[in-house]
């Protein structure tokens, strides 16, 4: 695990992984997840997973003690058994190939009786072939983030899966106030695990697909969306979707943030003289004092007032300061790359709730 806390457990998935298709039952996606959820992805080796009924229920994946005790025997087999399908392109046709690869390796079962009705047992091993889309990521492998709980709270497959879709577009640029992105609605449908042949009119996938969606996810995650459909030229199918990507500023627990002891009355009055919005967001204030030292905030203050003497045009005053303070709190120079475990690991995206932070 990366952390103990569970509330705050990554989830960090190759794209590959993200955009795959494959179909599994509430329990079972909820339950694959928080495996994921214990992977650290800094390592090489991928850990393995003895889970039993009790010890599911324990883990806390999202649905009821009760769901979990009846449909434990059937998601551990449907994991057992996953398969990740994905199109990969040919090095001689040019041409896409649907390829699929197992998630788990054929590992053991124990069973409460000769019958072979029920498990009381299961180990879960990750393959081989998936091993490179959870951890130990090479540079050319990208990988999409989000927090465990988010997930956690929503009620339905394709919920789960549009929701790692937008997640994954929106940590493309997680600065912008509203990402927009366009996918092909059988891609979109083929991404999100629809059973072929389900919800064959746009009108059908928009009322129980869509909507269903967008208000699950705008309720219970830190992402809200928007969506048009797309015509075809002279007809009246629809054949993609325009996606808009909002982050939930106030979704999930808020923080309730008291002025700081190290609250200074002349460092604040700088602030909101060079963080015009801070006048009329206590908290935006509060929040500086609460993550950077007296001296931090003074620097960056003196630089941010050199900058905008010079001509510097900033277009997210909030932003800019907290990008000064954290290069100043930083003991090696903004400039040096982060490794591989630092982006990995790194949570500052999650805390979006901040408005102004976003251009």
């Amino acid at each position: 695990m990366i952390i103990e806390d569970e509330s705050n457990n990554l989830v960090v998935k190759g794209n590959t992984f993200i955009e795959g298709r494959y179909l599994l039952s509430l329990t079972a996606h909820k339950l694959l997840l928080t495996l994921i959820s214990k992977v650290d992805p800094t390592k090489k080796k991928l850990p393995e997973f003895n889970i039993s009924e009790k010890e599911l229920v324990a883990l806390d994946i999202g649905v009821s003690d009760k769901t979990v005790r009846r449909n434990f025997t059937d998601a551990c087999l449907e994991l057992l058994g996953l398969r990740l399908n994905r199109f990969e392109k040919d090095a001689e046709t040019g041409e896409l190939d649907e390829i699929a690869i197992n998630v788990f390796t054929k590992t053991n079962k124990r069973w409460t009786d000769s019958t072979r009705t029920r498990l009381k047992e299961v180990r879960f091993t990750f393959s081989s072939e998936i091993a490179p889309y959870l951890s130990n990521f090479e540079e050319e492998i990208r990988y999409t983030k989000y927090l465990h709980k988010y997930v956690k709270k929503l009620p339905t497959s394709p919920a789960i899966r549009m929701y790692e879709l937008l997640r994954r577009w929106r940590n493309m640029d997680e600065r912008k106030h509203v990402i927009s992105r366009t996918v092909e609605l059988e891609s979109l449908k083929y991404m999100i695990g629809l059973p072929h042949g389900k919800q064959k009119t746009f009108a059908n996938f928009k009322k129980n697909i869509l909507e269903p969606c967008r208000v699950a996810i705008s309720e219970k995650t830190d992402l809200l969306f928007e969506f048009d459909d797309i015509k075809a030229n002279k007809s009246r199918k629809v054949t993609h979707i325009r996606f808009r990507i909002y982050s939930n500023d106030y979704s999930g627990d808020k923080p309730t943030l008291v002025k700081p002891e190290n609250y200074d009355e002349a460092i604040a009055n700088r602030i909101t003289t060079l963080v015009p919005t801070a006048k009329e967001q206590e908290e935006l204030i509060y929040w500086y004092f609460s993550k950077f030292t007296l001296d931090i905030l003074k620097e960056a203050l003196a630089d941010m007032s050199f900058e905008i003497l010079s001509g510097k045009d900033i277009k997210s005053p909030a932003r800019y300061l907290k990008k000064v303070c954290e290069n100043k709190a930083q003991e090696v120079p903004s400039s040096q790359p982060r490794s591989m475990v630092e982006k990995l690991t790194d949570r500052s995206w999650a805390d979006g709730w901040l408005s102004e932070f976003e251009d």
